[in-house]
């Protein structure tokens, strides 16, 4: 068991302001913010014991605005974790489906031992051949290749339904859009709700890198210095969590509905990265 697992199953990612892990291929770093007095991320790096090349990386983060988001989102990893290491051979080799088979269970699991709570969720599993990515809510998963960053998730947000009806032009101002932070999916906090997960399978010889973060990241960097940090520095992941705690964002005035400057460390910072591939 590494130390990231004992972490999760103690509960003590919650205890800390700062986590930094660094397991085989994997670098992640959670940060409390500037502001937030809790940490309310959770972040699982993981191996099938019995199948270690099948591999599971996840982050998430309590829903603002709902009770018990850092007991939401430690739930959520944890009954993952569970959850993934009961997986047969056959079962892993059809992840996407044993999935959805668990996402109700798991849904109403964060809801009933949270105590009403809430989390969002974003996952890389990666076997010999692909890495499958999917998200719950507005935490992300990006690939690295080439040196070009690709969003591969999309946010489950009303902002995100604002970008596709053409209302926010694009990522960047989706960032500053004072509304960015209601989500449209989650798992717990109620019953009866349909939670639609999107899959996206991508074959490993096609991927450097792996990002997942929390909103707490994507919302204080925009794509292109994520981009520029990861193309240029030994330890994009150690960077980029820097920038997103000492650099505040800022754009043009557009209307009462966005906001000029978003504050560096405004929220709970967590950045995992898997490398997959080295530079030639």
């Amino acid at each position: 068991m590494n130390v990231c697992e004992v972490d999760v199953l103690a509960k003590l990612q919650q205890q800390k302001d700062y986590v930094l892990y660094d397991i085989d291929d994997v670098i992640a770093i959670m940060d409390i913010g500037n502001y937030r007095k809790r940490q309310e991320d959770s972040l699982l790096i993981t191996k099938h014991q019995k199948y270690p090349e099948k591999e599971l990386l996840i982050v998430a983060d309590g829903v603002g605005g709902a009770k018990n988001g850092d007991l939401a989102s430690n739930i959520t990893v944890t009954e993952m974790y569970f959850w993934f290491q009961d997986l047969n051979k056959n079962d892993l080799n059809n992840f996407q489906i044993e999935f959805n088979k668990f996402l109700d269970k798991l849904d109403m699991t964060v809801k009933r031992k949270s105590y009403g709570g809430g989390s969002t969720l974003v996952a890389a599993f990666t076997d010999e051949e692909k890495a499958l990515l999917f998200n719950i809510g507005d935490s992300r998963g990006y690939i690295y290749n080439n040196e070009e960053l690709k969003q591969v998730t999309n946010d489950d947000s009303y902002a995100q339904r604002m970008y596709e009806t053409g209302k926010i032009k694009d990522n960047e101002e989706m960032r500053f859009y004072k509304k960015s932070n209601i989500i449209t999916s989650y798992l717990g906090i109620n019953y009866n709700k349909l939670i639609n997960v999107k899959f996206h399978e991508i074959d490993k010889k096609d991927i450097e890198k792996i990002f997942l973060c929390s909103d707490g990241v994507s919302d204080c960097i925009s794509k292109q210095t994520f981009e520029d940090i990861v193309k240029t520095s030994n330890n994009p992941c150690k960077d980029i969590i820097n920038h997103v705690l000492t650099t505040d964002s800022f754009y043009p005035y557009i209307s009462p509905e966005y906001d000029t400057i978003i504050k560096a460390g405004k929220d709970n910072a967590t950045l995992a990265c898997k490398t997959l591939t080295k530079k030639r």
